[in-house]
């Protein structure tokens, strides 16, 4: 008896030690059929493109391979590049997306996770340790599939941010300068892995008894 209370108490150990280290749900990026983009937003001096998707219906993240081939001096306008997912909702933090910047007018961009407020300013939620150079690319994924919420991972950093409403729209916009993201696709994600303590020790625990 006692020593199979001992390989009990070993196995539950285990088995909270292997879940503190594992991913607790894993998640697999499905992308969408037909959502697969090529952008290339090479912009001049001064001037704004802008790129934009619609009726997202039930797709709820995206991942984007980026790189910036290209910056360019203005005395007015720095080089700009945004990823944003808009709600379409008028209150604050309505939008919410990645930044990346240059007040230098040469690199390295700055990035940064931003929020739009009420009046259309930006407010800066997280400036990303990592800078990025000229062609160096990086990739960035969002989660929008939990209701009122945003998961913005770039490179290894994640970042939580809580928004009023429902993503309506995707919009990527470049600002004095060259921004490429190859590719750009849109899909969801779906858990692959839902391990839990618990589950791991019930399903031990059912083959003894067997």
């Amino acid at each position: 008896m006692r020593n199979a209370r001992t390989v009990i108490q070993s196995l539950t150990l285990f088995v909270l030690i292997f879940c503190g280290n594992s991913p607790v749900h894993g998640q697999e990026f499905i992308k969408a059929v037909g959502q697969t983009y090529y952008l290339d937003l090479d912009t001049k001096e001064s001037e704004f493109s802008v790129w934009r998707l619609d009726d997202l219906g039930a797709l709820t993240a995206l991942h984007a391979s980026i790189k910036i081939p290209a910056i360019r001096k203005d005395p007015k306008w720095a080089p700009d590049f945004f990823i944003l997912l808009c709600s379409g909702d008028q209150s604050a933090y309505r939008d919410v997306g990645v930044r990346l910047i240059t007040w230098q007018g040469a690199s390295p961009l700055t990035i940064e996770v931003v929020q739009n407020l009420a009046d259309g300013s930006l407010v800066t939620q997280y400036r990303v340790g990592k800078t990025l150079e000229l062609n160096e690319k990086i990739d960035i994924e969002m989660d929008w599939s939990t209701p009122g919420t945003v998961t913005i991972k770039i490179g290894a950093s994640s970042y939580s941010l809580k928004i009023p409403s429902q993503i309506e729209h995707v919009q990527i916009s470049s600002s004095t300068g060259e921004l490429i993201i190859d590719p750009l696709v849109i899909g969801s994600f779906k858990h692959k892995n839902s391990l839990t303590p618990h589950t791991l020790l019930k399903s031990i625990f059912h083959g003894f008894k067997r």
